[in-house]
């Protein structure tokens, strides 16, 4: 089956795998690690510019009421990579909306929170835009990724914006699951694309967009925060709001849910460089517990 994909200006054709379910190979999960009070480091001596920021994005987050299902997993995710108690019970907010009425994206998407999370092809196949960059990659251990993925995620990550940095998504999330690069797309074309998720961090420090935080996050999860553009760090810290948000640019004044999720995250990811948990995990959650279950 064949779909087409607009992303940006160019048109991908993309085969949708009709394939029978194979048999998923389990990935060995670490054993969880301690969690972290940032808020509690914060009030240590010294310098702690940025476990601050980090502690008062936390705070921000919690107030934040108007947020969408797909910010509450990753928020989810950073409750489960380092452990913070401020959002301890993210998933069980988004557990009553995973009912028979739940649109396939979030059926889709609650598998970045729980292996035993599935859905069927005919869903993946009904999704569409940015989201056929995802999908194949994050129930990889189930279905084949289509027979072009590979040329998909080449061809995206040329694209900038948010397609380079979703392409980057999708390698993480074959990763994550133990899955193999998709042919057509090998070593050397993901150290390209983390070249260019970077670049996708301008010199224009006094307007740090969610983008931005974005491309920095995810660098920093894949071990190459060196490749973030001097003063940006600093940067981040400047464009934080009195209130502990961060708006979508710096002309929104506003707290926006999915750009502070990612400030959080990243200054996460540069106070505690390399957690093991993983952006997809490989544990089954217990109904209704808002920490994973070995």
């Amino acid at each position: 089956m064949k779909h087409r994909l607009l992303v940006g200006s160019l048109a991908l054709t993309v085969c949708i795998a009709t394939s029978r379910p194979r048999a998923p190979e389990p990935v060995a999960d670490p054993p969880l690690e301690p969690g972290v009070d940032v808020c509690a480091q914060a009030r240590g001596p010294g310098d702690r510019a940025r476990e601050h920021a980090a502690c008062r994005g936390l705070i921000a987050l919690q107030r934040v009421r108007e947020v969408t299902d797909l910010d509450l997993l990753t928020m989810d995710v950073i409750a489960r990579r380092f452990g913070v108690p401020e959002l301890a019970d993210v998933y069980t907010r988004v557990l009553p909306r995973l009912g028979p009425d739940a649109s396939a994206q979030l059926r889709t998407f609650a598998r970045i929170a729980d292996a035993s999370r599935t859905v069927e092809l005919p869903e993946l196949d009904g999704l569409t835009g940015i989201d056929q960059l995802h999908a194949p990659a994050l129930h990889c251990q189930r279905y084949d990724p289509p027979s072009d993925f590979g040329r998909l995620l080449r061809e995206s990550g040329e694209l900038g914006s948010y397609v380079t940095t979703h392409a980057l998504v999708a390698v993480i999330f074959l990763r994550d699951n133990g899955c193999p690069l998709p042919p057509g797309f090998d070593e050397a074309a993901a150290t390209r694309l983390v070249g260019l998720t970077a670049a996708q961090i301008d010199t224009n420090h006094r307007d740090v967009t969610d983008l931005e935080l974005e491309a920095a996050m995810l660098l920093s999860y894949v071990g190459e925060a060196d490749r973030i553009r001097d003063g940006f760090p600093a940067a981040v810290l400047a464009a934080q709001h009195e209130d502990g948000g961060f708006g979508f640019d710096a002309r929104d004044r506003s707290t926006h849910p999915h750009t502070t999720t990612l400030a959080v995250w990243y200054l996460l990811e540069s106070l505690y460089p390399g957690r093991r948990e993983p952006f997809v995990t490989g544990r089954r959650r217990t109904p209704g517990a808002g920490t994973p279950s070995n």
